[in-house]
């Protein structure tokens, strides 16, 4: 469940451009981070290896290798030539960001409990909140499917004011080591309101981390009730390739509550909702008028096609003029759609554009009231 393994190799992201192979991410907590790599450098080497005429794929692929061995990356940054040299390791996706809602109010995001590299990013942030005088947290944790337990009981950690707190009980096979419990360790910023937000979605690690904080009323949850599993797995390889999968892990919450097949409740149960998208009053495009839309004409079939342009996106404003904005326009909605690029109105981009509006209108989103609960409940009085 939830099964986030990453790969062997420096962390970077790269594409290919006409300079050559060129670093589009250098991973956080990675070894190309360490070294010294960055964005924007374009390698030219591997290993002494020349790589100016490598495809992105050759050059990923020099760059992997077993765990522990070292790989020579040589790069051009600025018109100047530097060599830089890395360990390979595993390399995991950070699955923690952050973003700063309001002053006062922070939104965290964790997405998973992939490694220790989640922990750090979280402790990060956390232990950043004091500077920015945050009074309060909205912690989503919808469509988290755990990870390693740990983390999320480090996460908990950093979260709790008082020392001794009973955060989890982990009971392994007895050959195993029988119950695990765990403490705060206490110190946790003090914060005015904490709200983390849950859904179907949440399970395991994740559904630990918010009803260790839900019992002992560090935070309140909203969303819908969670997953529901409170058991771990663990894999082992049999000698014909096949695989044994072996129940060694249950967990429990603070207070005992048994929630594996039923899931946690949250405080408050909302549901998002979907809604239409709200499209402004169009004035009337139809195969009895579109043709009135020509090269120069000022009336108002001119502004309806132009409505339609700017709701498309290939237009700024609609003036009612068909003018050299208005052909242009039609010529890059034409060339997006696969159409003759005339930067006229034909018959089949006029059905084009009907269809495409058409389809539009229908289109539903999904508004987050989970989230307004969350932002209600933080600025209440």
């Amino acid at each position: 469940f939830s099964t986030l393994e990453g790969f062997v190799g420096i962390g970077v992201g790269m594409q290919e451009t006409t300079a050559g192979v060129q670093i589009t991410e250098v991973m956080r907590f990675s070894s190309a981070e360490e070294a010294g790599l960055a964005i924007g450098d374009v390698i030219i080497a591997v290993d002494g290896a020349d790589a100016t005429g490598m495809t992105n794929a050759e050059v990923a692929e020099r760059l992997r290798g077993e765990e522990g061995t070292a790989v020579s990356v040589t790069v051009r940054r600025m018109g100047r030539e530097l060599t830089f040299t890395c360990m390979r390791r595993q390399v995991n996706q950070i699955y923690v960001s952050n973003k700063t809602m309001s002053p006062g109010v922070e939104y965290i995001k964790v997405s998973a409990m992939g490694s220790e590299n989640d922990w750090t990013a979280f402790s990060e942030i956390w232990q950043g909140l004091d500077e920015k005088n945050t009074r309060a947290v909205i912690l989503d944790l919808r469509g988290n499917g755990g990870g390693v337990i740990d983390v999320a009981l480090k996460m908990a950690d950093a979260m709790t004011e008082e020392e001794g707190v009973y955060l989890a009980g982990t009971r392994w096979r007895a050959d195993m080591g029988g119950l695990e419990q765990t403490y705060s360790t206490g110190g946790g910023l003090p914060l005015n309101k904490i709200v983390v937000l849950v859904d179907g979605g949440t399970a395991s690690a994740a559904e630990l981390f918010a009803i260790a904080l839900q019992e002992y009323d560090i935070a309140e949850l909203v969303g819908k009730k969670t997953y529901g599993k409170a058991i771990g797995q663990q894999y082992f390889e049999l000698e014909d390739g096949s695989e044994a999968i072996i129940t060694a892990i249950q967990v429990t919450s603070p207070k005992g509550v048994k929630y594996n097949g039923v899931g946690v409740t949250p405080d408050y149960e909302v549901d998002n909702t979907e809604v239409p998208r709200e499209l402004p009053d169009f004035i009337v495009f139809s195969h009895a008028n579109y043709q009135q839309a020509v090269f120069g004409a000022d009336n108002e079939v001119v502004e309806a096609l132009e409505q339609r342009l700017v709701l498309l996106g290939v237009m700024r404003e609609a003036d009612s003029v068909f003018d050299q904005d208005t052909a242009q326009a039609l010529a890059i909605y034409q060339k997006n759609m696969g159409l003759e690029q005339t930067g006229e109105l034909d018959l089949l981009t006029f059905q084009s554009i009907t269809d495409l509006v058409n389809a539009v209108k229908n289109v539903r989103y999904v508004h987050d009231d989970q989230l307004d609960k969350a932002v209600e409940l933080i600025t209440a009085p």
